[in-house]
């Protein structure tokens, strides 16, 4: 079992996990590195499954106030939305273009902003058509979170 609970604990999906919670306490440092080893793991063994999740963490570290780091957030979004597209993993994607788009707003870059939503819409659209009902809601609820921010 303690074999199993290193493997585990040691995954990059676990990491990438931790890493938001540390966010959340407001451990940005400590979240960055624990990401950025998800990330090196990935790397590493190929086991890709993970990778949106880990970039767009990273992305929401990067942008966070401690960092500011707004550039790199955006390069890890976009990352993390490529990957998720290739891998159709919609919703991952959606997270990404929304981060994206936080940034756009913040900036008030109109134009990039309005080409982000309309990239959020279309994963809405895709989530509906496969009829993913729960992950269209997800996405909705992100939308009018949006809608209420501006």
């Amino acid at each position: 079992l303690v074999g199993s609970e290193m493997c585990i604990r040691d995954s990059p999906y676990f990491l990438a996990l931790k890493a938001q919670a540390l966010l959340r306490t407001n451990d940005t440092a400590q979240a960055r590195t624990v990401c950025e080893d998800a990330i090196a793991i990935i790397d590493k063994n190929g086991e890709r499954w993970p990778e949106p999740l880990a970039y767009c963490i990273l992305g929401d570290i990067l942008a966070s106030p401690a960092i500011n780091d707004k550039s790199g957030a955006e390069a890890a979004y976009r990352r993390s939305a490529e990957r998720a597209r290739h891998d159709r993993a919609i919703v991952w994607q959606a997270q990404a273009e929304l981060g994206i788009l936080r940034i756009h707003v913040a900036n008030g870059d109109q134009a990039l902003a309005h080409s982000s939503r309309q990239n959020l819409e279309q994963s809405r659209s895709e989530l509906e058509r496969s009829a993913s009902s729960g992950h269209s809601r997800t996405i909705a609820k992100l939308i009018a979170e949006l809608n209420r921010n501006d």
